[in-house]
């Protein structure tokens, strides 16, 4: 049976306005990025604004083959309201959080939230 470190890679605070403000890209400044694993698990505080957020989440998709993408969101990435939330009828961070865990499960085939349900690793029988 496999290691659980020879089938994840795992990062959190990514912080994307801070990368994005130097690089086009999330690809290769993150070391996590840099895929050896077959999913990625990106612990919490990726963006608060949600079109970046989107934008981030795109850019680990397109630039990866992580066969899933298993997130979690943090405390940055749903209580920091921005104007743009409105454009989702956002008004508290209970309703962002709820609409992040509902937008982005499956989104793309890729992304798996695990607020919303579980993830279990087949090869090591283990529970996310």
């Amino acid at each position: 049976m496999k290691n659980i470190n020879e089938i994840l890679d795992i990062t959190s605070d990514l912080h994307t306005d801070f990368i994005y403000k130097s690089f086009k890209t999330i690809y290769w400044k993150n070391w996590v990025l840099k895929q050896k694993n077959k999913y990625l698990v990106i612990a919490g505080d990726i963006n608060e604004n949600i079109y970046t957020l989107k934008m981030s989440l795109d850019d680990v998709i397109d630039n990866t083959n992580y066969e899933k993408i298993i997130i979690t969101f943090g405390n940055h990435d749903i209580r920091e309201l921005k104007v743009f939330d409105e454009d989702f009828n956002i008004n508290d961070s209970i309703t962002k959080y709820e609409f992040l865990c509902k937008y982005f499960h499956n989104y793309k085939n890729k992304i798996h939230v695990i607020d919303v349900e579980d993830f279990i690793i087949e090869e090591t029988k283990q529970i996310i």
